[in-house]
């Protein structure tokens, strides 16, 4: 049913006055629509039923469904990889999602008073609609400068439209029960493991959006993941004006760490972090503005308890016709008083002189630190502040290089953003020490749920240690 694409392509009939004062009619170009969907739906939801009962009572026949399982699961899910605009549409949830777009639209071209507004027009080609959701309006635009919206300004309403989209939530009813068939076999709900060493994880998230607006989202979970991921939060707004740092890092807790394009780095206290509100002290400067032309920071990262490192690449020296190589070198600095706010940064120290020219660099917090290769190996370190040593790199995984962001919340919890939005969480159980007496272990992955993750500007994963900040 879905390999016949005139089934899914429609027209509308426009009517519109002619010249002579009578109404005409005018046939449009066909377009995906949902039409169908109702009796595809049904269809698939017949399928299903019967198959977990054929199941329930044949075991052995649940081979025979998997390749039929795989096949309707595939139209019903978005792909990993798949990004709106930058690939074609194939699959239906993909199709739907790709019909909606929301857009800012600017009031004026130019600031006023520092202030730009735009109206963001969600257009929805399926129903034919264009509607103003909401406006929005930048605090910090320049004078003389025209009214440019950021980039993705109106991705999170846009992915909040299509997640409530009536044929959206359907696909997504049919993607978990098809799910539960191809795992499992039945339509029930799995039975609850009982571990003895089971206990809770809590954490929590900070993003920045792409008006500035900082919201926080926070989650339960247990170690092993056996429990889903609960946002107990939807993503309460706790500040604004936070889209011009150049990076952001959790410092400790309720403490960030906010770097200016000029080098300066702030120090703020989430006052409200038990709450989730917004109540702020700060900022305190404590680390002045420098500017260095031959040096480039790539990543900055929080080893927590005032720990910051940083992946500095320098220009080597190549003789002849050789092409000079970079020197990459991991540098660590900590800041006694960042409970307070008070002094500053200690002067970097180098930890290695040759790091790894790692494609990704993210914190699993008390000085452990990651690294992605390009071959998309997970590298695992740890600095002891204590003896000044760095240990590692001692790989704990593979197959990384499928996420566009990948990041910690500390304690062996790290995760994982797909092209297409959707976060998956995994846990590392010798996440501190390394697994120096095998390869490593793991629980999961397992989907986490949430917003799409792509929509914001930055991630910053908060924990009692702090984490690394997603650029």
């Amino acid at each position: 049913m879905t390999d016949d694409e005139d089934l899914w392509l429609w027209s509308d009939i426009l009517h519109h006055p002619s010249p002579g004062g009578t109404e005409g009619t005018e046939l449009t170009t066909p377009e995906f629509k949902v039409i169908p969907l109702p009796v595809y739906g049904l269809t698939v939801g017949l399928f299903s039923l019967a198959s977990s009962l054929h199941i329930a009572k044949e075991p052995s026949a649940a081979g025979g469904y998997l390749s039929t399982f795989q096949t309707l699961a595939d139209t019903v899910s978005v792909r990993p990889d798949w990004v709106d605009i930058e690939k074609p549409a194939k699959t239906l949830p993909e199709k739907i999602r790709a019909s909606i777009t929301v857009m800012p639209i600017a009031a004026t071209n130019y600031p006023a008073g520092g202030k730009c507004t735009y109206g963001l027009e969600c257009v929805n080609r399926i129903e034919r609609t264009a509607v103003i959701v909401r406006t929005v309006t930048l605090t910090d635009s320049p004078a003389g400068s025209m009214c440019e919206a950021p980039p993705n300004l109106g991705y999170a309403d846009e992915t909040r439209i299509e997640d409530e989209y009536a044929p959206i939530q359907l696909l997504a009813v049919l993607e978990e029960m098809l799910f539960r068939l191809r795992t499992s076999g039945t339509l029930a709900d799995p039975p609850r493991q009982d571990f003895p060493d089971i206990r809770a994880v809590t954490g929590a998230l900070y993003a920045v959006q792409p008006d500035g607006d900082l919201v926080m989202y926070s989650f339960n979970t247990d170690n092993h993941l056996s429990t889903p991921f609960d946002w107990h939060t939807s993503g309460t707004v706790v500040g604004t004006g936070w889209r011009n740092y150049i990076d952001i890092l959790s410092g400790y807790w309720n403490v960030l760490y906010a770097v200016q394009d000029d080098g300066a780095i702030l120090w703020y206290e989430h006052d409200g972090a038990a709450n989730e509100v917004n109540s702020w002290s700060g900022p305190k400067v404590v680390e002045a503005a420098t500017i260095q032309i031959d040096n480039w920071i790539d990543w900055r990262i929080s080893g927590g308890s005032g720990w910051m490192y940083q992946v500095r690449r320098s220009e080597g020296v190549g003789g002849g016709l050789k092409q000079a190589i970079p020197r990459i070198t991991l540098e660590s600095a900590y800041h006694a008083g960042y409970k307070t706010g008070e002094g500053s940064f200690s002067q970097p120290a180098t930890l290695a002189n040759q790091w790894s020219q790692y494609r990704i660099v993210f914190s699993g917090s008390n000085n452990v630190i990651f690294g992605i290769s390009d071959d998309g190996r997970l590298w695992w370190h740890r600095h002891d502040p204590v003896h000044g040593s760095l240990e590692g790199p001692v790989e704990v995984g593979s197959g990384w290089d499928i996420f566009r962001n990948v990041f910690s919340s500390g304690n062996g919890m790290i995760f994982g953003i797909y092209p297409n939005g959707t976060m998956m969480g995994y846990l590392l159980n010798e996440w501190e020490l390394g697994p120096h007496d095998g390869p490593a272990t793991w629980v999961g992955p397992v989907p986490v749920g949430g917003p799409n993750w792509n929509g914001f500007q930055r991630i910053i994963p908060r924990f009692d240690e702090g984490s690394i900040t997603v650029k």
